[in-house]
This record gives structure tokens, sequence and C-alpha cells, in this order.
């Protein structure tokens, strides 16, 4: 019998929409809470209350890939800054977060400050313009912290593009006054120290993998019952279960949440109330040290 071609599985729209309703289900962000996050957060808050002055505190957050820390950094700017209407515009965004550029050049970081807002960017448009453009609208909206994701993109670029991109963060930090929130890999801490004088600002934030403990057995719970999953019982939170989660996730919170995310959704699609050791066995997971074999890194 020849297989069913897999694109028509999804092919009308009422089933796509479907699959997209029960991907936002399980797989869309939810914020547990855990110690380390609770410390990020209160450290994010004091930056955001520091007076103004002519040397801003700044924060490096800085750990392995899926570490959570984009997340972690998402949540803080959900609780900094105030909720915005469907259709309206907001007034004041006091924490703006963007992505370094793939190679560190000034413009493109302008362009993607810009894009966070909205603006219009012009392909035309000058680098200067762009800067003019960015310090009216962080002044307008009255932006104190601005967090830059994946600043380890700094290495990628020449040793002459690196010194130009920090001291465009320099600047904008010095002439605005506002914070800068450093967020990379482990290699994001030689990047930010690539000008020692402001990455001496920086006081760095690590967020580690998870060790093997009640705590870790706790946010593995926290995440089950944040998808409002009732089959909680001693399978989830025994010792055996635990250990083979942690194994498969590394210790890494990013990879954690995805492991109880596709268990949950087993159990859902399965009718399972409950879930089971073996479960672990049928989401075919690889975890990310065996990705990195695979691929030969």
């Amino acid at each position: 019998m020849p297989l069913k071609d897999p694109i028509s599985i999804v092919s009308s729209n009422e089933t796509r929409l479907d699959l997209f309703e029960h991907m936002r289900r399980f797989f869309g962000q939810r914020w547990v809470n855990y110690k380390i996050a609770d410390e990020g957060l209160n450290r994010f808050h004091r930056i955001l209350a520091y007076p103004e002055t002519n040397r801003p505190p700044c924060c490096l957050v800085y750990g392995k890939a899926n570490a959570g820390k984009s997340l972690l950094c998402e949540r803080f700017m959900l609780e900094a800054n105030p909720a915005v209407k469907e259709h309206s515009e907001a007034s004041i965004i006091p924490v703006l977060m963007v992505q370094t550029p793939e190679a560190p050049r000034i413009g493109s970081l302008y362009s993607n400050i810009l894009d966070s807002f909205g603006a219009a960017v012009r392909a035309t448009m000058s680098v200067d313009r762009k800067r003019d453009q960015v310090i009216t609208l962080l002044r307008r909206l009255k932006t104190r912290i601005l967090i830059i994701d994946e600043i380890h993109h700094i290495l990628d670029g020449g040793l002459d593009q690196q010194g130009q991109f920090l001291n465009a963060i320099k600047a904008l930090s010095n002439q605005l006054r506002i914070s800068i929130i450093a967020v990379g890999t482990e290699e994001a801490h030689r990047a930010i120290h690539l000008d020692r004088q402001f990455g001496s600002r920086f006081e760095p934030f690590y967020l580690p993998q998870w060790e093997l403990g009640d705590e870790y057995g706790e946010f593995v719970a926290s995440l089950c019952l944040s998808l409002d999953f009732e089959g909680i019982d001693a399978v989830v939170t025994s010792p055996k279960f635990i250990r083979r989660v942690h194994a498969m996730s590394d210790g890494l919170t990013g990879e954690t949440r995805e492991i109880v995310c596709r268990l949950i959704e087993l159990a859902e699609t399965t009718g399972r109330k409950k879930l089971s050791f073996d479960m672990l066995n049928e989401i075919r997971w690889t975890s990310p040290g065996d990705r990195l074999k695979v691929t030969g890194v």
C-alpha cells in the first residue's frame, strides 16, 4: 500500500489551524518560576530602578545555549513594560530587547532597534540617520534598559567591526544614560570585554545548568502543572524519572521544558492519564550533547 503524502494530511485550512492551536497549546511559552530566575529578575528590576547616572549599571547574562537566558529576559520585559491594548501604540517602553546582527554591523543593529519599534527602515537610510532616529525613539518612549541578545555574534566580525560595534552600544548608553543587558553564550563574556573599560560596567550573571536534586524535580513537576496536566504522581517525582529527564536535557532549562511538553503532548494525544518512565523512550529524544556528536562538532 502506498504511503500517504504527508503534505495532504494537513492540506485543509481547518486542519492546519487545528495543528497551529495544538502546537501553541503544548509548546507556547509558559513561565515557571525557579530560584535562579528569581535572582535574575530581581537584579534586572534593581537596574531598572537605579537613578539616572552618567555611568548606568549594566549586566551580562550568559550561559550555555538553551539555558533559559532569552526567556528570562522576555519575562522581565513582560513585568517591566506596561500592557498595550490591541491596535494601540505604546507611549512608554522602559525595556526594549533586540537581537545582535549575525555580522556585527552598526547599521544592522540600528535597523533591528527601529524594527522592534515598528518604525519604517528604508534601504537607502544612512547609518547616521538610523542612529538619530534610534536616539529620538528611545528618548520619546523613555527606554531605561536595552537588552541585546546573542551578543556573542560580535566575535563573528573582524577586529575593526567588533570595536566599532561596542563603541556604538557604549555611545547609546552614555548619551541616553540607559543600562545595557547583554545576553549570550559563554563566549559573550569574551565579546563584551573586548572593550575593557566598557566591559567593566557589566556585572556578570551566569545561568547554570541544573544540578540533579530536589529543586530540579520540583521544576519538572511545575512544568507539568503549567500545562494543566493533572496526571502528576509518584512517577514524575521519582528519582529514576528525574535522573533520566536530567540526563536527556543535559540539565538545561529550555531542553527540560521541551521534553516535558513532548511528554504531555504524547499523554494527551494518546489518551493516557498519567506519565510513565517508558514514555521517555517514546518521544525519540536526542540530548544536546549527542546532537553535537552527530554533527561532528
